[in-house]
């Protein structure tokens, strides 16, 4: 990551079965910043970039193209309408904001879980009309809208590796959050295979958040967006913003501690389980409950798993 621009690398052989000797290299930029040129080709302009980290550079050295390069204007776009009569866009065709968090595979997963009952309840009735489906509309609004917020605050803080990290911290655990609430529904469904624990999922009252239902994590985002807009503005400098967040993650009851979201001087967030035991005391001892319910239900998950010799992931 850079200022105002991001590069990628994703490897497809980078597991002992794979057979795919290729990989996904991109680079999204800012177009404010760095307007598309039309005198060069995108893979001139491409190594352009790559020149100026020399990193980067060695990297792709000796790359072979395995097609012709592309490139594109600016890539955020979305509907207006995501459903209407007998037909529903999901995922890419509703909307597309920038790769950088890979919120495409999550959005469609959400987007189809609230779709398909749905849909079976329509095919049942024989009523396709768009009001039936006006849910995975809001839903996959606002999920554009939050993933929109999220990547341009992010946009904004490679101005300052501190702020970037507070910014990914915010991220981080709020997605933390929000897959222990996904996790504890799945837990329950096992046990009596009752279909009310997905659906009770729905209506959160900050659709579209990764952990929508905390009042306290939604204020906490929202507060991180304002910072990052006040650094845009130059109304506050990147460093007040990241002091301003670090304190924020640190005083929250529902930001779990011992992982590494609110130690700032930790360098990587990694559960170990000797952290992840600390944690779940915290949480017993100081945490929100909400939080503690999470982390309580993915933890006996997690031993359970455990004494099976599976893994948990």
């Amino acid at each position: 990551m850079f200022e105002r621009g991001w590069f990628w690398v994703i490897a497809f052989d980078n597991n002992k079965l794979s057979s795919n000797p290729l990989c996904s290299v991109g680079l999204t930029l800012d177009e404010r910043r760095y307007p598309k040129p039309t005198d060069i080709s995108p893979e001139e302009d491409f190594y352009r970039h790559a020149a100026r980290f020399p990193d980067v550079a060695r990297q792709y050295e000796g790359a072979k193209p395995a097609r012709e390069w592309v490139s594109t204007p600016r890539l955020q776009y979305s509907s207006s309408h995501t459903v209407g009569d007998r037909w529903c866009l999901l995922a890419h065709a509703a909307g597309f904001i920038d790769p950088l968090f890979s919120r495409g595979l999550s959005n469609t997963a959400e987007a189809v879980n609230s779709l398909s009952w749905r849909l079976i309840r329509a095919v049942k009735d024989d009523d396709f009309s768009a009001e039936r489906f006006e849910y995975v509309d809001r839903l996959q609004q606002r999920l554009l809208d939050h993933n929109d917020e999220l990547v341009n605050a992010a946009f904004i803080s490679w101005c300052d590796y501190d702020l970037w990290t507070a910014v990914f911290r915010a991220w981080a655990s709020g997605t933390n959050a929000g897959s222990y609430r996904l996790s504890k529904a799945i837990t329950e469904f096992a046990k009596d295979g009752r279909d009310e624990h997905f659906m009770a999922l729905e209506e959160p009252p900050h659709l579209g958040l990764y952990w929508p239902d905390h009042d306290g994590f939604a204020k906490f985002f929202e507060s991180m967006v304002s910072q990052c807009d006040l650094v845009e503005q130059d109304m506050l400098s990147p460093r007040q913003a990241a002091d301003n967040i670090y304190t924020q993650l640190r005083e929250a009851d529902f930001v779990p501690k011992h992982f590494g979201f609110a130690e700032r001087g930790q360098r990587f967030i990694n559960p170990t389980p000797m952290r992840f035991i600390k944690t779940v005391r915290w949480a017993m001892r100081e945490g929100d409950p909400k939080l503690r319910g999470l982390i309580i239900n993915n933890a006996k998950e997690a031993l359970k798993a455990r004494v099976k010799g599976q893994k948990l992931y």
